[in-house]
């Protein structure tokens, strides 16, 4: 799997993360096995595939506070 691949994973996460995007869905928008993304992913990044996505959703978060007026 190349970086580009990888980095093409995260993106896609980025992109994504008012859906909620599991691993399974991730894994077949770039079509690999969960198991081998999910390896690849954290020896790329240096954290696993649930820590990005929380990084992701507590960036999002932030984001709607800064843009918004709610709470």
């Amino acid at each position: 799997m190349s970086i580009q691949t990888i980095e093409t994973m995260a993106k896609w996460v980025e992109n994504n993360i008012t859906e909620n995007p599991s691993l399974q869905d991730m894994s077949s928008y770039v079509g690999y096995s969960p198991y081998y993304c999910s390896t690849k992913f954290r020896e790329h990044m240096g954290m696993t595939y649930k820590q990005f996505l929380a990084q992701c959703k507590l960036k999002a978060a932030a984001y709607d506070l800064c843009v918004t007026d709610e709470k």
